[in-house]
């Protein structure tokens, strides 16, 4: 019913599903959106890097995916990174824009709830929202008047003080010490009145008033996360070594001996989709984090997956990465370098557009030499553990035909 008969654009049940109370004044909360489109090279990039394969297929959803991305950096520090930190293997640590920490700090600048950009103002807020501000206000100002009449009062015995002794300067006839204690307990007891009476039933009124509204959203606190330094000739820098004890270890790196590894203790890797997987291959996770025993986070980068060496990985990850990682990693990545005019960007980090581009130019690769995986019913939503598995056996296949 809602979707065929609200207004356009009426987002009231997107707030509804958000978790925002119907019944209140923040309902009309504006969506994280960006100042700028897509002519901002820093959001530019980021679509691509996040949403490009999408953006080609289906041009006409662009303004969606930005409503997207933007809330993905809004919420980046506040609600995605602690499901990240508490397990590596979580889905959200294959968000691609969160291992560019320079990339996601220029995009932090340029999300608001303000309106701007596309997001002009909320729509679907019911009429009552207003009002409900607009009373929060008069209970405030409310507060403020009481407050000046209090700081008005207490005035009043100087100012009759500072007139009599002017007059008893002048006649000598008016005592100004009698007016004056007069006066203090007149005002005094006006205080007493403003206090104990008026201020305290309209406090208790604005308290009631209070508590019939829902209170007002909380800002996020925003973590600062350490910086990297991202000169990638200092490899000592970018990308540390870790010492710990490998539970799993056998042989040489026996159980109980600690060994250096070049992914931090506890890291896992996750399995996302092949072009996610191909950009953390060039990549990296340079802004990987940590967390200490007593709950801290430090910052704990890994290098880009191309120039992980498998035996400086602990036992068991060094089985996951060579048996789900390298077998159609490793293929891409000669399928690009086989191609005399592309040049693999050997330290630096490649740009948004290299990434893109190789990545087609190895699935091209992959089409011509084995077809067959992309006959094959559900292929296009492959993990890249899949797509590993699966390139075995087209080439096992492949093998005995030509056998």
């Amino acid at each position: 019913m809602y979707w065929f008969f609200s207004h356009l654009g009426d987002t009231y049940l997107g707030r509804c599903l958000a978790g925002f109370d119907p019944d209140g004044e923040d309902i009309d909360t504006l969506p994280p959106h960006f100042k700028e489109g897509m002519e901002n090279e820093h959001i530019a990039g980021a679509m691509q890097l996040s949403y490009g394969g999408i953006l080609k297929k289906y041009p006409n959803i662009e303004s969606v995916l930005l409503l997207f991305l933007a809330s993905i950096v809004y919420h980046a520090d506040t609600f995605i990174r602690p499901y990240v930190n508490a397990n590596s293997k979580h889905p959200f640590n294959d968000i691609a824009i969160l291992h560019r920490p320079e990339l996601l700090n220029n995009l932090r600048e340029l999300v608001t709830l303000e309106p701007g950009g596309s997001v002009q103002q909320a729509t679907g807020v019911p009429r009552y929202t207003k009002i409900l501000k607009f009373i929060r206000k008069i209970g405030e100002e409310n507060n403020r008047g009481l407050e000046r009449v209090e700081r008005a009062i207490e005035s009043i015995p100087m100012s009759v003080r500072s007139a009599i002794d002017d007059l008893a300067v002048a006649g000598g006839n008016v005592t100004a010490q009698m007016v004056y204690d007069a006066l203090e307990q007149v005002s005094q007891n006006v205080k007493e009145v403003v206090k104990n009476e008026v201020r305290t039933e309209v406090i208790a009124a604005m308290q009631e008033l209070r508590d019939l509204l829902p209170p007002p959203a909380a800002t996020p606190i925003r973590a600062h996360r350490p910086q990297i330094n991202m000169d990638l000739g200092n490899a000592g820098t970018v990308y540390p070594q870790y010492s710990y004890v490998d539970p799993h270890a056998k042989g040489v790196k026996k159980v109980g001996r600690e060994n250096v590894y070049v992914v931090p203790s506890g890291f896992e890797f996750s399995s996302p989709s092949l072009r996610n997987a191909w950009i953390f291959w060039f990549y990296g996770k340079v802004d990987n984090q940590s967390q200490k025993s007593d709950g801290s986070l430090y910052s704990t980068p890994v290098k880009p997956y191309r120039f992980i060496e498998p035996k400086m990985l602990p036992e068991k990850l060094r089985k996951t990465f060579n048996n789900c990682w390298c077998p159609i990693l490793d293929y891409m990545q000669r399928a690009v370098e086989a191609d005399d005019s592309v040049t693999v960007p050997l330290p630096t980090a490649p740009s948004t557009e290299f990434i893109n581009i190789t990545y087609e130019m190895a699935m091209n690769v992959l089409k011509s030499e084995h077809p067959d995986l992309f006959t094959r019913s559900g292929h296009s939503s492959w993990t890249v553990a899949t797509w590993s598995k699966e390139l075995r056996n087209s080439k096992k296949r492949k093998h005995g035909a030509c056998a």
